[in-house]
């Protein structure tokens, strides 16, 4: 079985990806002929038999771009115009909503980040779609060696509260994404 696993910048794909690898027979990859996982659904299903779109708390992710660190967004997603200051945050919400409902309607199996953090959720979001080699789990470092990467404790993850975000931020964070933040599983701040 071939796995794509994708999902937006600082969501946990790399994180993922070495889960299913240590925890899986299957070949999984983040990317494939005409698709890199951070590419929003493009209407033709990629090369595989799975896709496991990985989400993580839409609060948390903001916080995330806003803050830390954006990575290589405006890059992947320039239709979005990330680089225009004055609507950054309203253009971010676009994307995430666009690509999570993309990826959902293409019957993408999703998987909240957070339940891959801890041995239960992990095993129960997982074993009802995939054979599962090790029992318990194998998890893989949180740390990476990288620029883009700032160690967290747990449950910073776990908890869901942004630490940066003012009220006018999550306001309309709850505003534009309140039915997908729910479809997801999240709760609205």
């Amino acid at each position: 079985m071939k796995i794509f696993n994708n999902g937006l910048q600082r969501n946990g794909t790399n994180y993922t990806l070495s889960l299913l690898k240590l925890n899986t027979e299957y070949l999984c990859c983040n990317a494939i002929e005409n698709y890199h996982k951070h590419n929003l659904y493009k209407q033709i299903k990629p090369d595989c038999d799975m896709v496991l779109t990985v989400v993580k708390n839409p609060y948390l992710w903001i916080e995330s771009i806003l803050f830390r660190n954006p990575v290589d967004i405006v890059k992947y997603h320039s239709d979005y115009k990330l680089d225009d200051k004055d609507n950054y945050l309203e253009n971010l919400l676009s994307l995430y909503y666009d690509f999570y409902t993309g990826w959902m309607n293409a019957n993408s199996f999703i998987v909240r980040y957070e339940d891959l953090l801890q041995q239960d959720s992990a095993f129960n979001v997982l074993k009802d779609k995939l054979e599962i080699k090790n029992s318990p789990m194998i998890f893989p470092e949180l740390v990476k060696d990288s620029k883009y990467f700032q160690k967290k404790d747990i449950k910073y993850y776990l908890w869901g509260d942004p630490f940066l975000l003012h009220d006018k931020e999550i306001n309309k964070i709850s505003t534009k994404l309140g039915s997908l933040i729910t479809t997801l599983g999240y709760k609205i701040l």
